[in-house]
């Protein structure tokens, strides 16, 4: 049995995000979207599809993130979520399908990225072997100890203290800390970037061979970002190869603290 992923008109609401990469391919947690379904059912082939097919298979809108793995493959189902359709299972294609409630998140816009991020507690379940990661470290941990993962690849030149009181913290193969850096979980920092006095705060995932300074908050960095000066980015999604200059800064409100509006 396959998973097919299908696409829907709404991914345009992701652009401009998805003028260079597909949907599935974005981050979020310690995943790309397309892995986190790879996570949930390992043992199925995942392919993504434009349109829907009626072939046996279990289905899933590729902006429905399921809370947990289906169990039933037994009989055919139509998976919602808020009254929405979201997905379907086709065991045997003659038969009819009953309708079954399951839990996830559903992305609907840029902001939901975001907010998955922070909402959404499956997407920082550790998908990592353990055997990759130090057995035991001195360094200063608030929280758990146990879920901190420094991969024993990784190099430390510096102070670091980590906290662990929200989630896990995972720094994976090559990565490079310099200086003084405070880091925060849920945290997810990939191989080869380096983090040079950085101050990262909680549900933040920094992609592959970034470089990285400053103060950083709830935010998910795409591959080769350059952030290595000082300056706060909180909140926000920064694409493949953005360059920050010096003191780039954003603000998570607006200046006179009312609701933040968008026309959709």
């Amino acid at each position: 049995m396959k998973l097919f992923l299908y696409s829907d008109p709404q991914l345009k609401n992701f652009l401009p995000l998805t003028y260079l990469r597909d949907f599935s391919e974005l981050r979020l947690g310690f995943f790309k979207i397309i892995d986190y379904f790879k996570f949930l059912f390992p043992l199925l082939e995942v392919e993504k599809i434009d349109k829907i097919k009626r072939e046996k298979g279990l289905y899933f809108l590729v902006r429905f993130l399921p809370a947990k793995k289906i169990e039933n493959f037994k009989e055919n189902l139509i998976f919602k979520f808020q009254n929405q359709v979201v997905g379907y299972l086709v065991v045997d294609e003659q038969e009819k399908a009953k309708e079954e409630v399951i839990d996830g998140f559903l992305l609907e816009n840029l902001w939901d990225l975001i907010c998955c991020q922070k909402e959404f507690l499956p997407i920082w379940q550790i998908p990592f072997s353990p055997e990759r990661f130090l057995d035991d470290f001195s360094f200063k941990v608030f929280g758990k100890k146990e879920l901190v993962f420094i991969s024993q690849k990784a190099k430390i030149l510096g102070e670091l203290i980590l906290n662990t009181e929200k989630g896990p913290i995972v720094i994976d193969d090559d990565v490079i800390l310099k200086g003084f850096n405070y880091l925060e979980g849920p945290l997810y920092i990939d191989k080869k970037t380096v983090v040079d006095n950085g101050k990262i705060r909680a549900y933040t995932t920094i992609g592959y061979d970034c470089r990285i300074s400053g103060e950083i908050e709830a935010s998910i960095f795409l591959d080769f970002v350059n952030k290595h000066h000082e300056g706060f980015i909180g909140h926000a999604y920064i694409g493949e190869w953005v360059n920050l200059g010096a003191y780039t800064t954003n603000s998570d409100l607006k200046n006179n603290y009312s609701e933040v509006k968008v026309k959709i």
